[in-house]
Order: structure tokens, then sequence, then C-alpha cells
């Protein structure tokens, strides 16, 4: 075992991190240097073939296709069709406006996909609306950055796509898996809302909404909605890959905002495609450089020699699944979820299957513990997406006001953990 040459590439690892090296360029700087450690010149051919091979896997098209959706029905003014539903229908319940808030965002994470998505788009309508109504502030930042979270579980999860295409899971059965556990999460921070109004820290009584306000608010929202059951419903019933589901996704988008609300021009959607794809050719290179550094690794024997040294350790199976949880936690204090999953799953994949345990119930576990890795300091997104938007509020206090949201996201964590049904149970009854 070459024993040297792994301890100069974790070297250089941490050196590349801590000089500001783009993730992309860490993972393929060490999987080349690993390559020429091991085969020399030759073996660089490596380098070629895993980008050619991994780059080349279809269902890596579900990514952009996804970021354009989320970007489309963004710029598009759905999200403010959404909230208004949200709002219309709960804002009678104790701190209706923030479970409104809540309920948005987990319906808009139906449709983009993305937590930063979903956090700035329900921010920029919910932030000035419980504001002007005396909600305080920090509820509203711990709700808005909660809510946006849930983009990282409620399919369509680009995180979801990225955990699928680096195992080799279903994408289409992890997308399904997610629904339940999303609810679970969405339902503890609106009941953690419900207390905190009970026990005076709302102050806020809303006025009721008319019959006739609300089902016109659903008939607003109606087509940006019935991309959810189309869509997801799709891939559940059988009709669609995931690919063939986010291509479908992505033209009703199109015609949405263009054809029926008319809120988005031509030139607006040419835009639109400039952002979703700066962000995707991102994803792509992070995920190009991830197959490198996985093949490097598998080349030293790593990922063989932690499965057999866990699976030998004098502790049960479980008690290992929440040291890694536990240890996935600190890290998410320090490194992006999309990042921390890249460099941790070779090798905390085979750990968990050899272990026996479900993979993709692995995914849905790991999505509600990076759930909390994008509203963590120092590298929490949607804390510092939220601090764009809310200028006037300390990022202490957003960060104070994320902090009781923890305990709801632990208390999904530990329940994910114990009751695999939850995240299994829907994926049974799909279509083929």
């Amino acid at each position: 075992m070459p024993l040297t040459e792994m301890f100069i590439l974790l070297f250089l690892m941490i050196l590349l991190f801590l000089i500001g090296m783009p993730i992309a360029f860490v993972l393929t700087s060490v999987g080349i240097a690993g390559i020429l450690f091991l085969s020399g010149i030759p073996g660089l051919y490596q380098f070629a073939w895993q980008f050619w091979e991994k780059g080349g896997n279809f269902l890596y098209i579900c990514i952009p296709l996804f970021i354009y959706i989320a970007t489309v029905l963004g710029k598009g003014k759905v999200g403010y069709y959404i909230y208004d539903v949200a709002a219309k229908w709960l804002r009678r319940l104790p701190g209706g406006l923030g479970i409104s808030t809540i309920g948005a965002s987990a319906i808009f994470s139906a449709l983009s996909g993305t937590s930063i998505a979903t956090a700035a788009t329900i921010g920029l309508i919910a932030y000035p609306e419980m504001s002007s109504r005396g909600y305080p502030k920090r509820i509203t930042m711990g709700a808005l950055s909660a809510g946006g979270g849930l983009g990282m579980l409620i399919p369509p999860s680009v995180p979801l796509i990225i955990y699928g295409a680096i195992t080799g899971e279903s994408i289409g059965k992890l997308f399904i898996a997610g629904i339940i556990p999303g609810i679970i999460l969405a339902s503890l921070y609106a009941l953690l809302v419900v207390v905190r109004a009970l026990r005076g820290d709302i102050n806020v009584v809303e006025a009721p909404s008319t019959w006739g306000e609300k089902f016109g608010s659903i008939k607003r929202a109606f087509w940006g909605l019935a991309l959810i059951p189309i869509v997801i419903g799709g891939m559940y019933l059988g009709y669609f890959t995931p690919t063939e589901a986010g291509a479908v996704g992505m033209v009703l988008a199109i015609l949405v905002v263009m054809a029926i609300y008319r809120t988005m021009t031509l030139k607006g959607l040419f835009s639109t495609l400039m952002d979703s794809m700066r962000t995707s050719v991102m994803i792509y290179a992070i995920l190009l450089g991830a197959a490198l550094f996985s093949y490097t690794m598998t080349l030293y024997g790593i990922p063989a020699m932690v499965t057999d040294w866990v699976i030998h350790l004098k502790i049960s199976p479980l008690s290992i699944i929440f040291m890694l949880n536990l240890f996935f936690l600190l890290l998410g204090c320090f490194v992006d979820a999309i990042s921390l999953m890249l460099i941790t799953l070779p090798l905390a994949y085979p750990v968990v299957t050899a272990l026996g345990f479900d993979g993709i119930w692995f995914g849905i576990v790991l999505m509600v513990n990076f759930n909390m890795a994008v509203e963590t300091p120092p590298v929490g997104l949607n804390l510092y997406v939220l601090k764009g938007i809310a200028k006037d509020i300390p990022l202490s206090d957003i960060i104070m006001g994320v902090l009781p949201f923890y305990i709801c996201e632990i208390a999904g964590l530990v329940i994910m953990i114990l009751f695999p049904v939850l995240s299994l149970w829907l994926v049974r009854f799909m279509g083929g």
C-alpha cells in the first residue's frame, strides 16, 4: 500500500482547498497526481477516459434541464402565484404567514430542485410581506432558510441527481423516496412556527381570506402547480425517465411563463438560458473532477480498505450510521453540501451498502443531513442568499433565526434513520 503517496495526495488536497482553488480543479488535480504516482505518464490516458466516459452519462442531462426549469419559473414570477396560494389558505393559522412561507417553499422545491433557487424566489416575495405585517425578523429568516433547504430533498432535487450519478442508484427512485421525508420535514417546521405563535413569539393576527380569494389564488397558480403532477407523477407512473421528465418540464415551464402568464419575453428567456448554463457548467465540471478523484481512490484501494475496517468494528451497524451522520454534520459547517458529497461518497457509500443498508434510503438520509449544511455558517449558502434579500438584518440575526429550526432538522434526521419505510414505501409502488 503506497501510504507515502496517499499522505502526499491528502496534503495536496488540503493545500489546494486552503488557497481557494475551485472544488472541480482540486478534485481533478488530486486525481491526476494520484495516477502519476502509481502509473506514471502512460496512465494519464485515464484522465481523458474518465472525463469521456462520465461526461457521456445520459443521467447528467437532468441537471441543466431542472436548473433551467427553476430559473424560468423563478424569473417568470410563478413563485409569486404559488406563495399567494399558500398565504390565502394558511394565513389564518397561528403564525400563518410563516407556515405559508414553508408551504410555498415546499411547493416551489417540487418545481425548482435547488435550495438556493427556492430560498431566493420565495424570500423575495415572503420577506416584504412578513415584515410589513410585523413578523419577528428572526422567525421570518428562520422560516425562509429552512423552507429553502427543502429543495435538497423534495424532487426534482439536483443534489439527489448528483447522488444517483455518483452511486449508480436510480434517480427516479431517489426522487420518489424524497417525497414523504420532505413533507415530514416541512410539517415539523410548520409545527415549530405554530408552537412559537401559541406561546406569544408571534403576535400577528391575519385577516381571513374569503373562499373566492382562496379558489381565485389556485386558479391563478393552476398552470404553475400543474407542472408538479405532470413531472413527478409521470416519473412515478413510469411514463418518463428523470431526463425525459426534465425535458417535458422545461418545455411546459417555457409555455407557462411565455404563453399563459406572459411574464417573460424572448429576451428574458435567453437571459435565463445563460444563467442556468453557468450553474450547470460549474456542476458538470465538479462531477467530472469527482469521477477522476473517485477512480484514483479506487486505484489505491482506499474504499475497500475503509469498508473492511468499518465492517470489523465492534459496534452495531446502526451506530456506524449515526457516527457517519455526525461526521457529515461537522463537515457541513465548513464544506458545501455538493462538494462534501462528491468527496465523501466514494468512501461512505461502499461502507453503508456493505453493512446491508439500502442505497436509496441512505441518499435520503444524506439529503436530510445536508439540508442543514446550506444553513450552517460559515459556508451556509442560504444564509448569504437571505442576507442579500434582507440587507437590513445582520447575518448574526439570520443565524439565530435558523437555530430553532435545527431542532426540527435533527429530529427529522433521527426519524429518517430509524424508520427507513418512510423513504422506501412509495418506491415500492412505482411504475416500470
